[in-house]
């Protein structure tokens, strides 16, 4: 419902929760329109990924039109 709210082939719903290890942003569900699946990804911790946590920290959100080519969503952050 919410990739075709918003017009794109995948969404994903995340909680933020604090770790001994800092922020922890765990994957409740990621729903692709292309093959009609959910699917659960790992676990992010903060240390590994800190300028998305910062982004989700001042925004609360990242829009990411090419994930494997965004700065923050990409495949070689």
């Amino acid at each position: 419902m919410i990739a075709a709210a918003i017009g794109c082939s995948r969404a994903g719903t995340w909680l933020i929760e604090d770790g001994a290890n800092g922020c922890l942003l765990r994957c409740l569900g990621v729903y692709d329109r292309n093959t009609e699946r959910l699917t659960i990804m790992l676990d992010e911790i903060s240390r590994q990924v800190s300028p998305f946590f910062a982004a989700l920290e001042q925004t609360s959100h990242v829009v990411a039109v090419e994930t494997r080519s965004h700065a923050l969503t990409g495949t070689e952050r």
